[in-house]
């Protein structure tokens, strides 16, 4: 099982500082997360990001457990319908999704604790390239290994 979520953080892109949303996939069993700069939190974001992380890591995961269904869906009726695209998407990559219960912030696993880690990677001062970089179509990426609980 891994993690998916989106959060914000300032960049510099062509000298210039701008907030853009980043998705990140994390892997809690092995304590490492991937991000991936976006300018949105669409389906079409988190499919590219997804599929970049699947060429990255070489593999697709099981189950893949979203904070929410930002980019993927909309909650009607509250029940949630995943857009057309995502749902053609896990198909083909033959994976199952679930959404964390907005009301259980158990649910959220180590999301927080990888945000942190994250944010503190990311901001300040504003990353002008990301650490890691992978090529990824275009897109920067950048896994961490979050610090062993033990250590300060």
């Amino acid at each position: 099982m891994v993690q998916a979520d989106f959060s914000e953080a300032d960049f510099f892109l062509r000298g210039v500082r701008v907030c853009l949303n980043y998705f990140v996939l994390s892997f809690p069993s092995s304590n490492i997360g991937i991000a991936q700069a976006f300018g949105g939190e669409t389906a079409e974001c988190v499919c590219q990001g997804l599929a970049d992380i699947f060429a990255y890591v070489g593999g697709v995961p099981a189950l893949i457990v979203f904070d929410n269904a930002t980019g993927v869906g909309r909650c009607v009726c509250g029940k949630v319908r995943t857009t057309e695209l995502f749902a053609a998407y896990a198909a083909y990559y033959d994976f199952d999704f679930r959404f964390c219960n907005p009301a259980s912030g158990n649910e959220k696993g180590n999301m927080g604790a990888r945000w942190a880690t994250c944010d503190a990677s990311c901001s300040p001062p504003c990353p002008r390239r990301p650490r890691s970089r992978a090529s990824t179509g275009g897109c920067s990426a950048w896994a961490w290994r979050s610090r062993p609980k033990d250590t300060v």
